[in-house]
């Protein structure tokens, strides 16, 4: 609807202005256009494009420009800010020339192909990235890079410090004719694989030996452990040049060997002994065929033999006293040899040790953890699996503390298939419960079953109390109630109604007793 205008007349009184309802009605109806014709006072609803003023129009919940390519700048007076108080989208780009600053956290991006760009140098609590280069604003600040739990960090291609560089498995350096060095820090070794390097030594790491699988040329001099050192090798049968610094090959030791070794008396495979200044004797009792290596007869070792690691294969029988570093077998005894030393005897990995004859033990003192899987016999009571039971015919299980102890049945209920024979008092945590159909019984004829209490204590069954001659309930103002089963009636020889307890009026309840002036009556 277009403005309506009050025609006010050309002069004030003139009669050719507005009648006075009309003019009221042209205001009514421009108020009805401004306002709304709905309840919503106050509110723009009718128009779906106000002007707001210039060219910013509103536009359903648009705010936009009528000019072509203008900017819609939104500019608060003084120091005020623009507060955007839901949730923002921002469909286009978003450009700010000057500072973002952000108390929450910051979310870019919701797809797996979002990019977040930044030109310039990108700050991130100490660590900067300006480029390509990855610095800490700490001064003398490491950056350190962890993989998370056991995540690795993986570099295609490393470079250290423009110098060395990593890349798949190879390390080499990059600058010309430079030397690639590994060193350790203070007393360290460098390892490459097995093999240890300290210093000018070189030796295996896990006590294997070192293998040279090409030619070797030494230049220097050659020595071997803390020997003499080694200048060169000759080859001579007859060993003439006699050097303390020369090898000899192989073709020379034997011929000067052939020329001095005699041995005689010997069959195939006997094992030489020396009879003379040169010659060797085979004794017929010891041979080795390569084998095996074989003694027959009576022959005896003496003194003290040492060897590597042997594996022997058979049985074998040892006459005497055998002593295995800290271990004394002799007999059928095993002890240990060291004084005050333990003796163990241990599996390998999840093997068990199994002792497969009866076992006597002297007074033994187990520590720690045992479990026995099976039946555990001890004296005349068997334990398996959760029970406990006695090995005797008809034998009871006497379960004694000492002295003032206490015999201690855990769980929540402690269950008694037959009958509980008890010749002295139970105490149950001051509480005695019976279940289902179960009952107390005197077992002897015509004899009281007592339950009592200490000092003033009660008896007390679910909300009533017996005491001395008296029976309380525990309800406050609740009657108390004799109800017999079925048709059974309350037989009391004697009764006693104290009136001054009852009420002084009808109660209204058929067969309660009241006091009417001293006299009782019955409710009907």
């Amino acid at each position: 609807m277009a403005q309506k205008n009050i025609n006010i007349g050309t002069n004030a009184n003139d009669g050719t202005g507005d009648p006075l309802r009309t003019a009221f009605d042209k205001i009514n109806d421009n108020f009805t256009e401004l306002f709304g014709d709905t309840a919503e006072a106050n509110d723009i609803l009718d128009d779906a494009s106000p002007q707001l003023g210039g060219d910013l129009d509103l536009n359903g919940y648009k705010i936009t420009t009528a000019r072509s390519n203008e900017n819609i700048n939104v500019d608060p007076a003084g120091t005020g800010t623009i507060e955007l108080l839901a949730n923002t989208n921002i469909t286009g780009h978003l450009v700010a020339s000057g500072n973002i600053t952000a108390n929450g956290n910051i979310n870019l991006g919701d797809a797996a192909g979002d990019q977040v760009k930044v030109t310039g140098v990108f700050e991130a609590d100490q660590l900067q990235i300006d480029g390509t280069t990855l610095t800490s604003t700490v001064t003398n600040g490491d950056v350190t890079i962890n993989g998370n739990g056991t995540g690795q960090v993986q570099l295609n291609k490393l470079t250290v410090d423009g110098n060395v560089q990593i890349v798949d498995n190879t390390i080499k350096t990059t600058s010309s004719n430079s030397n690639l060095e590994l060193s350790a820090s203070g007393t360290g070794d460098v390892i490459v694989g097995a093999v240890r390097v300290h210093g000018t030594t070189l030796s295996s790491d896990d006590s294997t030996k070192i293998t040279i699988n090409e030619a070797l040329d030494v230049t220097g001099t050659l020595t071997v452990g803390a020997g003499t050192g080694v200048t060169t090798i000759l080859d001579e049968d007859a060993m003439g040049t006699n050097s303390a610094t020369a090898l000899a090959t192989q073709q020379s030791i034997k011929a000067y060997a052939d020329t001095k070794a005699v041995q005689t008396g010997s069959t195939n495979n006997t094992v030489a002994t020396v009879t003379g200044a040169n010659a060797f004797q085979g004794e017929a009792n010891l041979t080795f065929d390569g084998t095996t290596l074989a003694i027959t007869g009576s022959e005896s070792v003496s003194g003290t033999l040492t060897t590597a690691d042997i594996v022997t294969t058979g049985t074998h029988a040892i006459t005497g006293q055998l002593d295995v570093d800290g271990v004394q077998i002799k007999d059928n005894k095993i002890s240990a040899s060291r004084s005050n030393d333990n003796l163990e005897v241990s599996a390998f990995g999840v093997g068990v040790v199994e002792v497969q004859s009866a076992m006597t033990t002297l007074g033994q003192t187990a520590t720690g953890l045992v479990t026995i899987n099976g039946e555990l016999n001890v004296d005349n009571i068997g334990i398996n699996a959760n029970g406990i039971a006695s090995i005797n015919s008809n034998g009871g299980i006497n379960i004694n503390p000492n002295g003032t102890g206490v015999v201690t049945l855990g769980g929540g209920f402690v269950s008694v298939a037959n009958n509980l024979t008890v010749n002295k008092s139970i105490f149950c945590n001051n509480v005695l419960e019976f279940g289902t159909g179960s009952f107390i019984l005197q077992t002897t004829s015509n004899e009281d079953l007592p339950i009592m209490t200490q000092g003033t204590g009660m008896v007390r069954c679910n909300d009533v109390g017996f005491n001395a001659n008296k029976i309380t309930t525990y309800y406050t103002n609740a009657d108390l109630i004799l109800d017999p089963n079925g048709t059974g009636a309350v037989s009391i020889d004697t009764i006693k109604v104290l009136i001054p307890n009852l009420p002084t009026s009808d109660p209204g309840v058929t067969g309660q007793l009241w006091n009417d002036s001293n006299t009782l009556k019955i409710s009907a």
